[in-house]
């Protein structure tokens, strides 16, 4: 995993963007991103801040998937 986020640096930020993104798509289309990806305890847990509660610790930046063209594979995260 870490060699590929280090040839994505290499590359122009709109088309590392695109390779991760069709990379995560895949991924999740062949099933591979329930195995890939392991799932801690802490993770799944809720927690607040500033009186809102989240349902798990994972984060997504805004336009990720600004055309909503992958939000199965990113919910399954």
């Amino acid at each position: 995993m870490k060699f590929f986020v280090s040839c994505l640096r290499f590359l122009p930020p709109e088309l590392a963007h695109s390779v991760a993104l069709n990379g995560l798509n895949l991924i999740y289309k062949i099933g591979l991103i329930n195995v890939s990806i392991s799932h801690s305890s802490k993770e799944l847990e809720s927690f607040n801040y500033k009186n809102l509660t989240f349902m798990n610790q994972l984060g997504l930046a805004a336009g990720l998937d600004k055309n909503g063209d992958l939000y199965r594979c990113t919910w399954s995260l």
